[in-house]
């Protein structure tokens, strides 16, 4: 039968425990509970040894490109700015000069609904993030 001693580390001497001490640790995981748990213990494993998390754990928001641009439009509405002087700073002058004017308004309809997102997302549905 194995023996563990526990080391309290402090003076170098075994701790002195009133008895038997029974460690049990679960070494044969369920299937469905393995993978997330290895990944568990890998993070855990970077953050002893002062490591980042493996970053193919944490792939990147897949709505990350929209999201930035939601909130830059929205930073260029908060400052006062006007529609087209947000779509030149976030599209280019170049295009805005030539589709402005479009009668289907596909350019001017895709800066409203970004800000139109993005103070939606200011007045609390940032929060839908968080769920």
């Amino acid at each position: 039968m194995p023996h563990v001693r526990i080391w309290p580390g402090g003076d170098g001497q075994p701790s002195s425990l009133p008895g038997p001490v029974c460690l049990r640790a679960e070494a044969i995981w369920p299937s469905e509970l393995l993978k997330h748990r290895l990944w568990a213990l890998e993070c855990l494993n970077a953050l002893c040894l002062d490591e980042e998390p493996p970053t193919r754990l944490f792939p990147p928001e897949r709505r990350c490109t929209r999201l930035a641009f939601v909130l830059r439009a929205l930073d260029g509405s908060v400052a006062g700015a006007s529609h087209r002087e947000i779509a030149e700073a976030l599209i280019g002058k170049g295009r805005v000069h030539a589709d402005w004017n479009d009668p289907r308004d596909h350019l001017r309809d895709h800066i409203r609904r970004a800000v139109s997102r993005g103070r939606a997302l200011m007045n609390g549905e940032y929060r839908d993030f968080l769920v």
